[in-house]
């Protein structure tokens, strides 16, 4: 993690690569930023997939101390920036929120999914309480999947996007703040 943050998040609060944008970071978590553009609120989560991280490490029968501990604090700082990025949402009158995270948080072939309870409850409720469409984006299983999984929170629709070693497309996400369908998206062929 320290070479991920050093190569893309050495100076936080500003995006690395192409043109550099300036985005509101989570203090010891600069992966997580979040920013406002057309009347939505767009923040990134550090989620990772195998449960959360919480799925025991190579050969192990469970998780060690230090995965448990690793894991704990970045769950408790995702769940304050879901909070923070909802407030943010709230404060600058955004019609709509998109969440993006490596982890899909619904993957089928694994039945233990307890690292991610927290932060769904934590979206789900968040998202029932904001009067606007929220965008849940995806990655990890690397199958396309759209549909609304969240039972407490119609308003959220759910992507996984397809990854690069079973797909050969990219989804471009549209915000139109002017049109009655706030997000649009497409999957576009490399």
């Amino acid at each position: 993690m320290a070479k991920i943050r050093e190569t893309f998040f050495s100076e936080p609060g500003v995006t690395q690569g192409g043109r550099k944008k300036h985005v509101l970071a989570q203090p010891g978590y600069p992966e997580n930023v979040l920013w406002m553009q057309s009347k939505a609120a767009l923040s990134a989560l550090h989620v990772v997939g195998s449960n959360n991280s919480l799925d025991p490490w190579t050969g192990l029968s469970a998780p060690t101390a230090a995965q448990l501990a690793e894991a704990n604090a970045r769950i408790a700082a995702t769940l304050a920036w879901i909070d923070e990025t909802f407030d943010t949402a709230g404060e600058n009158g955004a019609l709509g929120v998109v969440l993006l995270m490596q982890a899909d948080t619904f993957e089928l072939d694994n039945e233990n999914l307890d690292g991610f309870k927290d932060i769904l409850a934590r979206i789900t409720s968040r998202s029932a309480a904001f009067d606007g469409p929220v965008l849940v984006l995806q990655g990890d299983s690397h199958q396309f999947v759209q549909d609304t999984p969240f039972a407490g929170a119609p308003n959220i629709t759910r992507i996984v996007v397809e990854g690069s070693a079973t797909g050969d497309e990219w989804l471009k996400l549209s915000v139109d703040p002017r049109s009655s369908a706030f997000f649009t998206w497409e999957r576009i062929p490399f």
